[in-house]
Formats: structure tokens, sequence, C-alpha cells
């Protein structure tokens, strides 16, 4: 398709799927001596077209993201990470579909969530910077193409399928995945209306 570029280099093999464990390394910024830096957690990364994400996805959405907020969460006894959910706004449904949840409110529906890795949290006094190894970071009200899957028993929350997120910079989505060339076979940016239209026509061969 015209407007997605392709690095012209030849593509890794699953079998070479990007792996980085748990980096358990902790800086203290030189800068700030109160700030502890950490790396947060990785995951096993095999190659998706942006067919197949669609496909995996729960929704896609082209939305807005807003209203920061970073938490520490403990999975056991001295291992935790910090999240950051940001809501969602001025969400459109590119495919998929999301579940309508309604409040307590006549005509009000819930406001939707995207849980991320990494952030920013103060702890006993110590503020606490976690990185996701992954991507870079979230700009707080940018406007961004979303591949979504939904994330524990709350409804209307989700976190990225495959890292699919993409931030819409003018007539161009750029993913802010790193090595996305070899995560999305091919695919780091391309212009917003040809992968719109790549999306779409994926849903459309959904069985």
């Amino acid at each position: 398709m015209t407007g997605l570029r392709n690095s012209g280099a030849p593509l890794a093999t699953a079998a070479f799927a990007l792996l980085i464990g748990w980096n358990t390394e902790t800086l203290f910024s030189q800068v700030e001596p109160k700030v502890r830096l950490r790396t947060g957690m990785s995951q096993e990364w095999q190659p998706q077209s942006i067919e197949e994400m669609t496909k995996g996805a729960a929704v896609v959405l082209r939305a807005r993201l807003t209203n920061r907020r970073s938490y520490l969460h403990t999975v056991r006894e001295g291992v935790d990470y910090i999240a950051t959910d940001y809501e969602v706004v001025q969400p459109q449904v590119i495919a998929g579909s999301l579940a309508v949840v309604s409040t307590s409110r006549p005509f009000e529906v819930a406001t939707l969530i995207v849980s991320v890795g990494g952030g920013d949290v103060t702890v006993n006094g110590e503020r606490i910077v976690e990185s996701d190894p992954m991507r870079t970071e979230v700009t707080e009200g940018g406007e961004y193409l979303l591949f979504l899957r939904r994330f524990g028993p709350d409804p209307t929350r989700y976190a990225l399928h495959h890292l699919g997120i993409f931030e819409i910079q003018g007539a161009q989505a750029i993913a802010l995945a790193h090595n996305a060339e070899y995560g999305f076979k091919g695919v780091r940016q391309a212009a917003v209306n040809d992968l719109l239209k790549w999306i779409q026509s994926a849903q459309t061969t959904v069985k």
C-alpha cells in the first residue's frame, strides 16, 4: 500500500523474537539525587503485521489520551512496577467494538481508561521514575491510533495490544514502539489515511 514505509532490510524471523527480561537495575539520578530511575518490565515480542494486530485487538481506536495518573503496582513482595492510566477522549472506533458502560447518572457513559507501563510516582518521600524499555513515552493530550485489548475485569479498562500505539502528527502516524519495523513487519511510519484504510480492510477479512 502506498504511504507505508519499509526499511528494505530483511525482516527477522519469529525465531529471533525480541526478548528482554526483567531489568532489576536501578539508577540514581546525578541531577536530582532524590530521584530513583528504573527500567520497567519487558515482554517477548513476536512480529505481527498490521492486519494480524487488527484481528488480535479487541478494538482499534483513534483518540486522545489525557488526565494521566501513575501508581505503583505490587506483583508480590519485593517485586513491583509503575503503571500509568490515561483517560480516552473523543474515541473513534476504527475496528472492533467497545462495550458501552453506563454510570449511576442518567445518559452518562463511563470513561474509558488505557493503562501502560512506566510512569512517575513518589513513595515515602522518594520520587521514582520508571521507563518502558519497549517504547517511547506517551504525550499527555496527544492524539493516537491505539490497538487495544481488555485489561482485567473492568469493561472500561484497556491495555495496548502488541505495543500497538501510533502517535498522529499531522498526516503521519508514527509508532512509539522501539524496533517497530521488526515488530510490525516493516511498518514504522505511515500516512494516517493509508493506515486507517489498511486497518478497516483487515477488519472485513475477519471471520
